[in-house]
């Protein structure tokens, strides 16, 4: 069920916008942060696909630091 929800979403969206992989909130792409994998380490993430953070994620991360 959650593929073909996410499936027809994506149809909807198109690829102009990305889900951010912390909040799972949707944004236009040229607003996120794209981080691939091998830096997902850095961060405490255990990805293995690129990570997009949002601008309010992104923030909420740099303060950690």
């Amino acid at each position: 069920m959650e593929e073909d929800v996410l499936g027809t979403r994506r149809d909807a969206l198109g690829n102009e916008y990305v889900q951010c992989t912390r909040c799972g909130r949707w944004f236009p792409r040229q607003q996120m942060t794209l981080i691939p994998p091998e830096e997902a380490i850095e961060l405490d993430e255990t990805q293995t696909q690129q990570i997009a953070l949002c601008p309010d994620c992104k923030a909420r991360l740099e303060e950690r630091e």
